[in-house]
């Protein structure tokens, strides 16, 4: 990628190449794992990464067995790529209760948390494929600020 600046003050200017692959989509929802063993259980540990700019907001992040699509109207424009069922209505009033960890709170300074889902061990295998959608929404004092991308969790054998 090669771009040309100059500077305004002295007219002199040049071109900038940068060599490498870069990652033009911006995930504000990440993590390492995207499945987990139902025998075994586990834990998935979401990365939730929005910028300075939303530093001291609050976040809550919900969960959905339904789907991404067509998501959830929140206000403000936004919508919440999750769909209302059981799974949402849980995470909405119980988060930070197991499976949920750190699932609603304030974001730090720079904008990030970090939240977990708990895999308990020992789920009877009927239950392997199972797939569930997790995205978050944040509000300061002026109202809701941003909600996330989507990110899996499967359950694996």
């Amino acid at each position: 990628v090669t771009f040309t600046f100059t500077d305004p003050a002295s007219g002199l200017g040049g071109n900038l190449t940068l060599a490498g692959s870069f990652n033009s989509t911006y995930r504000p929802l990440n993590s390492a794992t995207q499945g987990v063993s139902v025998s075994t259980g586990g834990v998935q540990t979401l990365q939730l990464s929005t910028g300075g700019s939303f530093g001291g907001d609050q976040y809550l992040v919900l969960a959905s067995g339904s789907g991404t699509s067509p998501g959830l109207a929140i206000g403000g424009g936004l919508v919440l790529p999750l769909n209302f069922d059981n799974w949402f209505l849980q995470s909405y009033q119980s988060p930070n209760v197991l499976p949920f960890g750190n699932t609603g709170g304030a974001l730090d300074s720079m904008g990030r948390a970090v939240a977990t889902i708990t895999v308990p061990t020992g789920l009877p295998p009927s239950v392997a494929g199972l797939s569930f959608d997790f995205a978050y929404a944040t509000a300061g004092s002026s109202g809701y600020g941003m909600v996330s991308n989507p990110f899996p969790l499967v359950l694996l054998p």
